[in-house]
C-alpha cells in the first residue's frame, strides 16, 4: 500500500480474486494490464440495474472476503 507498486504480472491476483468470489458464489471478471499494458490487476462487476440494497450489501462483503483471502495468501496483510 505504501508503494502503490502493482502486484507481479506472473501473480495473476485479479484471477486469485476471481476464484475466491467464485467459491463464495459471486461471479467477477478479472483485468489485467490497468498501469501500462501489462503490469495492474482490477476486477469488473456487472450487477444488474435491479439489485437490491441486501443484495449489493452481500456482495460487497464477498468480495471483501475474497481480497481478503487473497491477501493473507500473499502475505501481504
Amino acid at each position: 500500500r505504501e508503494t502503490k507498486k502493482p502486484f507481479d504480472a506472473k501473480l495473476h491476483v485479479s484471477s486469485m480474486i476471481e476464484a475466491e468470489a467464485m467459491q463464495r458464489g459471486l461471479v467477477t471478471y478479472p483485468r489485467t494490464g490497468t498501469v501500462d499494458g501489462v503490469l495492474g490487476n482490477m476486477i469488473q462487476m456487472a450487477p444488474p440495474l435491479i439489485i437490491t440494497q441486501s443484495q449489493m450489501d452481500d456482495l460487497l462483503n464477498i468480495l471483501e472476503e475474497s481480497i481478503g483471502a487473497v491477501e493473507k495468501k500473499l502475505g501481504v496483510r
